[in-house]
């Protein structure tokens, strides 16, 4: 694994550096949300969509280095794909309106349903959905429709989950990479080489990522790396029956996640704000943390709870 990683990093290394001349070419650069801290008016016109670099970084690496390619790994390399695809639509369309507005959220849902759909019923036919971890066999989840709503909530869930966390440079990038490096011990630990495999190449192809992402960003990811990690990570949870270690490694997009639903119910009922902003990482900038700051912190958190994660 080491030589695939050193591999990796090389590629990707080689495909940022040249990729992110080639979006500056093309103009294909960041709108700054309107609403957004004021911090972040300095990151307008910075390159977007670099998460096409970490996929072709992924799947090159595969080509030359990766052995065994089985049935799940191809299933997960279509999700990978496939939700990059979804955010890849976003991202354009951004472009061609030229404001920092996509798809429709209805719009994203259902290509995230597509894709969902596709995973799901492979688990459904290849009977995979009965051998759920106990904490979820309590809620009889192994019943084939309770067992869709389910694998549709963590692949929803988790692809955007990563896509709220991506609002600062570096963070969802350096988060992600933790939690892949986290589930390739998970994965290696219960037998499943071909995968743990897979995900110390896509660790290793956001650390290259991150080399250009981190403070101040060289490049963005766009929906199209941040739909594509989150897509993958809940697949591979609900392939391997992982999805409890996957809630406390991911819990950093747990806690982005809820701080945008929290902040949309108690506005909507009270009219009032719990946090200064959401995602919760643009309440931390708002209360006197240096970007950077938050970044680091969101990290070291990622850090301790993966570790739990990896002793559920």
């Amino acid at each position: 694994m080491i030589k695939a990683t050193l591999v990796t990093l090389a590629i990707g290394y080689l495909i940022n550096y040249f990729g992110i001349k080639a979006l500056k070419k093309l103009n294909f650069r960041q709108n700054i949300r309107e609403d957004g801290p004021s911090s972040h008016l300095k990151k307008y016109g910075t390159p977007t969509m670099g998460g096409i670099f970490i996929i072709a970084t992924v799947l090159l690496s595969m080509l030359i280095t990766m052995q065994i390619v089985d049935t799940k790994i191809i299933i997960i390399i279509i999700s990978f794909i496939g939700f990059g695809s979804v955010g890849l639509l976003d991202d354009l369309l951004k472009k061609l309106r030229g404001k920092n507005l996509g798809l429709r959220s209805w719009q994203k849902m259902l290509g995230i349903l597509i894709i969902s759909l596709f995973i799901i019923s492979y688990m459904l036919k290849s009977g995979e959905y009965n051998n759920l971890h106990p904490f979820f066999l309590m809620f009889n989840l192994n019943n084939p429709l309770l067992f869709f709503l389910f694998g549709f909530t963590v692949l929803a869930g988790t692809s955007n989950g990563v896509n709220l966390t991506d609002g600062l440079d570096g963070l969802a990038a350096g988060t992600s990479a933790i939690i892949f490096v986290a589930f390739a011990f998970l994965n290696f630990n219960i037998g499943n080489h071909s995968i743990s495999y897979f995900c110390i190449l896509i660790a290793a192809a956001l650390m290259a990522f991150l080399w250009f992402n981190h403070h101040p960003a060289q490049v963005f990811m766009g929906d199209v790396g941040s739909l594509a990690i989150g897509g993958t990570l809940g697949t591979i949870a609900l392939l391997t029956h992982t999805e409890l270690n996957l809630f406390f490694c991911g819990f950093i997009f747990v806690i982005e996640t809820m701080s945008v639903i929290m902040q949309v119910i108690s506005f909507k009922l009270t009219k009032k704000r719990i946090f200064k902003m959401s995602p919760i990482h643009h309440h931390f900038e708002l209360s006197g943390w240096v970007e950077t700051k938050v970044v680091t912190r969101f990290w070291l958190t990622s850090i301790v709870f993966s570790l739990i994660g990896l002793l559920v």
